[in-house]
């Protein structure tokens, strides 16, 4: 080949090198910034999950609190109320009724086993001992069982509607979906509810309790320092508020 060939070839080669190379730097300038951008998306999309998570939780602590506090009122274990709960959830009762509800089953037991005659003649007319075989006060939500197995027994009517009323107070009537289906329809439901993961330890909700708690207690201490802070800056504040009136007073007089 002519030196002349030769050296045109080079060229020719060199400038197809560089534009190849220019190619490639601004290629990858572009998957620089499109790498960026997906950076940021993913950041974006990080801090979001990490809110909707931290929010998740609290919401989940505050849940396991109230239910603690509602199993207390009605005399059953954290778990035994969730599983309820649930049922009470699905056949349509707001958990304020369904808590009231068995809160007024708990008292009329209470006032049964104490001698109570009307509370003593319900609890008769349908069957059901209030003790069990060991002469135990059954738990509220086994009577819960027993007088659903009852009352799904009778047609519905005047009297069914009056007697869920009477166990049940004034939520006794929206208390019938859920009763109409007896003992076995709110086994089913806990167990359901056990496997949706719904039902909590006593341990868990009273360690929510203590949390929520200890959150009130730290708001306090919060609140404690602005009023340890105000009291040591409230006579300086006073003094230049003071002197601030004043000033616009003699401003308004001269």
């Amino acid at each position: 080949m002519a030196a002349g060939s030769i050296v045109v070839d080079l060229l020719m080669r060199t400038g197809a090198f560089e534009t190849d190379t220019k190619r490639a730097e601004a290629r990858l300038k572009q998957m620089e910034r499109e790498a960026k951008k997906v950076g940021a998306a993913i950041g974006v999309a990080f801090a979001a999950a990490t809110a909707a998570t931290v929010a998740l939780v609290k919401s989940s602590i505050d849940a396991a609190d109230a239910a603690a506090k509602m199993a207390r009122s009605v005399g059953v274990s954290v778990g035994a109320f969730n599983e309820l709960a649930y049922a009470a959830e699905l056949a349509g009762v707001q958990n304020t009724e369904f808590t009231a509800s068995m809160g007024r089953l708990a008292r009329m037991a209470k006032d049964a086993d104490d001698g109570v005659k009307k509370s003593a003649e319900a609890f008769a007319d349908l069957g059901i001992k209030l003790r069990d075989n060991e002469g135990r006060l059954k738990g509220t939500d086994a009577l819960l069982a027993e007088v659903s197995d009852a009352l799904a027994k009778m047609e519905d009517g005047t009297r069914k509607t009056a007697l869920a009323q009477e166990f049940f107070g004034r939520s006794g009537a929206n208390m019938i979906t859920l009763l109409n289906g007896g003992g076995k329809a709110l086994q089913e439901a806990a167990k359901e509810a056990r496997e949706l993961g719904l039902v909590l330890s006593d341990e868990t909700a009273r360690a929510a309790e203590q949390f929520n708690d200890d959150l009130t207690r730290l708001g306090k201490l919060a609140r404690g320092f602005g009023n340890d802070l105000a009291t040591a800056l409230l006579p300086v504040l006073t003094d230049v508020s003071g002197a601030l009136v004043q000033a616009g007073k003699d401003a308004r007089a001269g």
